[in-house]
């Protein structure tokens, strides 16, 4: 059962002209992409919804190809053949499986806070125990809410924007056990496919805070060594969710790095 109130936004669809869908991250919501909805609106239609976690089946396992197949339900259900795919975190490791199994119904993909990476076994093991304690809670509350949402933004951020995390630490805090364990077992379950995701053609640009405590930059070293023609962009001081974190940097990025993909789908 889905713990999403009535009236909570389940996706922001503005502008017109050429798509670009964005995917968040687990604990959050579509709201995540405020910042870069208002920003991109003016020259294409900007598509931020909440993942399956916000829906009834948000208590079912799922995987991350579950995901692509609800990313691609929502381009049928809104007529778009094709679009650039941005993703942040649990949304970054979908479009890594997009890109790897619906190239064709993709623009670019450009991910934040995410890569082609799997997380070792034991590291999984370690967040398997930690997710095991509130699985079964009604909501995962305060104090669980709170260090969920201190893990998405860097030090400078907890110590500037205390307001930020506030804000998000209520919004996740009210998530159910049974849906955070879901999305949890998505992304940390995922499948090893950096041999196959040296082969993908689709554009692709990486955004990754330097200070991201719960995707190592490594990983995002690691996936542009595996894939070269990526563009890669570190943002210093900040955390995970370096989109809200640095709007108007990570804005730019994608700014340039839409015109260079719906060029060359043109050309």
């Amino acid at each position: 059962m889905s713990n999403l109130s009535e009236d909570e936004v389940q996706v922001i669809d503005r502008g017109t002209g050429t798509a670009i869908l964005f995917a968040h991250g687990m604990g959050l919501d579509c709201r995540l992409f405020e910042p870069q909805v208002e920003a991109l609106s003016d020259d294409y239609r900007t598509i931020a919804y909440n993942l399956r976690a916000h829906s009834a089946r948000g208590a079912d396992p799922y995987t991350l190809y579950d995901l692509v197949t609800d990313f691609i339900a929502e381009l049928d259900k809104r007529g778009i053949n094709r679009c650039v795919l941005v993703g942040m975190s649990m949304g970054g490791y979908m479009a890594v499986r997009a890109a790897l199994t619906v190239p064709q119904r993709l623009q670019g993909v450009a991910l934040i806070g995410a890569s082609a990476i799997p997380f070792p076994p034991e590291e999984v093991a370690v967040f398997r125990a930690d997710a095991e304690r509130w699985r079964h809670r009604t909501t995962l509350g305060p104090q669980q809410g709170r260090a969920d949402a201190e893990q998405n933004f860097a030090r400078t951020t907890l110590r500037r924007n205390p307001h930020l995390i506030a804000r998000w630490a209520e919004r996740i805090a009210e998530r159910s056990g049974a849906t955070s364990y879901c999305e949890f077992l998505s992304w940390a379950c995922q499948d090893d496919v950096r041999q196959m995701f040296a082969g993908v053609k689709v554009p692709c640009l990486l955004m990754h805070g330097q200070e991201d405590t719960a995707v190592p930059l490594a990983h995002a070293l690691e996936t542009h060594r595996i894939l070269p023609s990526a563009r890669l962009l570190v943002l210093p001081y900040a955390g995970h969710a370096a989109n809200l974190e640095f709007p108007e940097t990570v804005n730019a990025a994608l700014r340039a790095f839409c015109e260079e993909c719906f060029a060359l789908s043109v050309s």
